[in-house]
């Protein structure tokens, strides 16, 4: 299910949830990809540090969205 983004009114709840868990494991996608780059890349390579700072980014952003969808899952939402 996807929510129609050029449909006007409010998401719906199951749409609010995909969303959030398809945002957790992108980012949880994006983090591994960025752990091999990190742990390909010479040691203090300008890419191993970029990797290195774009996976804790993304880790934290995994984390947020993966909490905020248990939340949500457990309290509901509200307005």
């Amino acid at each position: 299910m996807s929510p129609k983004t050029n449909a006007a009114g409010p998401l719906r709840l199951d749409d609010v949830a995909f969303a959030l868990s398809s945002g957790a494991e992108g980012f949880a996608q994006l983090a591994a990809l960025l752990a091999a780059i990190r742990n390909e890349s010479p040691e203090f390579s300008d890419a191993r540090t970029l990797a290195s700072l774009g996976w804790s980014v993304a880790c934290d952003m995994q984390s947020f969205t993966a909490d905020a969808l248990a939340q949500m899952q457990k309290g509901g939402i509200q307005q």
